[in-house]
Parts: structure tokens; sequence; C-alpha cells
């Protein structure tokens, strides 16, 4: 997962946290070759990070797009990725 850089890391646990109970959604770009991230509008057909685990709707928007989904859980404080 090379573009979870120390910052974008930083950004999403930080939306992450500011939006509890509820979850967040955001989109990870590079831009003057860095990696950044960006807070989106929440969708409520997301995933919830209780489970810890990509709904299958998450992984059919993923594979439609051929774009990888990160999800942090702030129960466990660790990152997922689906590719």
């Amino acid at each position: 997962m090379k573009y979870l850089t120390q910052y974008v890391k930083s950004d999403i646990t930080q939306h992450a946290k500011s939006e509890l109970p509820n979850e967040c959604c955001g989109i990870i770009y590079e831009s003057d070759n860095e990696y950044k991230s960006k807070r989106c509008i929440r969708d409520s057909s997301h995933t919830e990070d209780k489970i810890g685990v990509f709904s299958d709707a998450d992984k059919k928007v993923s594979r439609a797009h051929g774009l990888p989904l990160v999800m942090y859980c702030v129960s466990n404080e660790k990152f997922l990725e689906y590719i």
C-alpha cells in the first residue's frame, strides 16, 4: 500500500475519529509526486468499520472501477485493503 503514507494515514485516522459513531468516506490521489487524501460525502451503502470487512457492494464497485479500497477500523486502529 505505497499510497498509505504517514500523512495519508494520519489524515484518514483523524477523519474517521471525527465522524464517530458514523463511518466516513474519502479518496486517495497522487498530486505533485505525493499521495494526498480528500474527504467525501458519506454514503450509507459503504461498509461499516465495526464489522471490519468489505461488503459485496464495496467489492463490486472496486472491481468495476479497477481501484483498490482502503478501510480504517477505528476499533482496532488497523488499515485494510481490497484489491
